[in-house]
């Protein structure tokens, strides 16, 4: 729920921040994404400061610096240096594998070492790795070309997905009232993997349908409300 009220709130600024992003030249834009990684990525990956907001990545503070840090992408197409696609996915496997590894290494050590407890946080959302990863897979699906009318479409109310089944009440629902984690957990071997595979099949098309029914219904609001307007005012 916590992720769903951020994204509200970061909507209501979006007027104002991409009001920002617009008059902002690319070498102010690109010296604020610069100081805000250091902030929020660097700085609170070595010494947690809550004052800042960070949240580890779940604050509004670091949504604002993500907001900017897509407008860059959207207004020039990449960070310093563009890629070809294979090879930001060959990044994006080395240092998922990169962080996983160490992780769990710094997680099975944590008591042992302060170092080794930090290592541990690699895995928050303002990790400047989970960043540096989330990056490079988002540019390799930018820089291919799908020529599917079918995916495309479908990708579409893929975010809804994600909004809909993170909700705190269909949360509870899932996870909960369902039995679903139980039914998984209580699987033999054989099992384990092909009922993950069954439910998260079964949410993913249970929620892109009602993400695509709400997408209609708001647009037919939308398109009510804006007609009315229209009509007042002439």
């Amino acid at each position: 729920m916590v992720c769903n009220s951020i994204f509200c709130y970061v909507y209501t600024l979006s007027p104002f921040l991409n009001r920002l992003i617009e008059n902002m030249p690319k070498k102010m834009h690109l010296n604020l994404l610069i100081i805000l990684f250091i902030f929020f990525c660097i700085w609170q990956f070595i010494e947690k400061i809550e004052v800042i907001g960070v949240s580890g990545g779940f604050g509004l503070n670091y949504f604002i610096f993500l907001y900017f840090f897509g407008g860059y992408i959207n207004k020039y197409k990449f960070v310093i240096k563009d890629l070809r696609a294979r090879t930001y996915l060959m990044l994006y496997i080395i240092f998922a594998i990169f962080n996983t590894v160490v992780y769990i290494y710094g997680t099975n050590h944590s008591t042992e070492f302060l170092l080794f407890k930090r290592i541990s946080r690699l895995y928050s959302y303002n990790s400047p790795l989970v960043l540096i990863i989330a990056y490079c897979i988002f540019q390799y699906f930018h820089n291919i070309k799908v020529k599917s009318s079918l995916i495309n479409y479908i990708a579409k109310y893929v975010f809804g997905i994600y909004l809909i089944h993170e909700n705190q009440y269909v949360r509870e629902i899932l996870w909960r009232n369902l039995g679903i984690i139980e039914d998984v957990i209580s699987s033999n071997q054989y099992l384990f993997l092909l009922k993950i595979l069954k439910f998260s099949t079964l949410i993913f098309l249970s929620c892109w349908i009602l993400s695509l029914i709400i997408s209609k219904l708001y647009y037919a609001l939308y398109e009510l409300l804006k007609s009315i307007y229209t009509r007042k005012m002439n």
